[in-house]
């Protein structure tokens, strides 16, 4: 069976649910609403989304549970390599990464962390846009 190929996760678009700050520094952000794009070159959103920042430092405009809503801009990128507005999910970067979000409310989180982790849980659902 062949699996298939990672989507292209957009910041832009996308909905935080909650950023959660577990053991470890483990940061969780839950994206209720992942904007993708698939390999097939169609586009909507994929329910939910889970990005793992592993060893995660944190700047938050305000405080942590207040970082929700929809994704204004972000980019991120892999040590000192070039910055990007997508990754692929599910995906891995075992790399210290900065990750930067600004929420369409204001909010600006900037993590930076050893590792991240773009997880698509079993059950996620893929719902195509019809935008024309």
């Amino acid at each position: 069976m062949n699996a298939r190929p990672p989507d292209r996760l957009e910041f832009q678009g996308s909905e935080v649910r909650s950023a959660e700050l577990g053991d470890e520094g483990l940061l969780t952000l839950v994206l209720s609403a992942a904007a993708v794009s698939r390999a097939d070159g169609r586009t909507g959103h994929l329910r939910p989304v889970l990005l793992r920042l592993e060893g995660a430092r944190i700047e938050v405009d305000g405080r942590l549970d207040e970082a929700f809503g929809t994704i204004a801009w972000g980019r991120w990128r892999a040590a000192t390599g070039p910055w990007s507005a997508a990754l692929e999910a599910p995906g891995r970067v075992q790399a210290p990464v900065r990750l930067e979000l600004r929420l369409g409310h204001g909010t600006a989180l900037v993590v930076e962390a050893v590792a991240l982790e773009a997880v698509v849980p079993d059950g996620a659902r893929f719902m195509e846009s019809w935008a024309c």
